[in-house]
């Protein structure tokens, strides 16, 4: 089980304690410090949604099923969040919110 923490501020900053998915270290690391982060939801099993103020949003740590479903709405994607992995199914259970 992974166990991390990330916080974004009403500023746009951000802070994290232990080992956050390294596609989305790597993401916080690039962007530096710009200060413009709005949300970040993270999954259980590695799943992680990232949003900039300006709309910009960006995903990682997702099974190939779930990021064929979001494809289709990520045009329109406004939020996601995520609840556990399927490991039945082979996919993740998530929350979109789209327009």
């Amino acid at each position: 089980r992974l166990q991390y923490l990330l916080l974004v501020y009403k500023n746009g900053g951000w802070r994290y304690s232990g080992d956050i998915p390294s596609g989305l270290l790597e993401l916080l690391q690039q962007r530096k410090k710009s200060g413009d982060l709005k949300c970040v939801t993270l999954g259980s099993q590695g799943q992680w949604f990232l949003e900039a103020k300006n709309g910009r949003m960006w995903w990682g740590g997702l099974a190939s099923s779930t990021l064929n479903k979001i494809r289709e709405v990520k045009d329109s994607l406004k939020f996601l969040d995520f609840g556990t992995y399927d490991a039945d199914e082979g996919e993740d259970l998530f929350i979109a919110r789209y327009s």
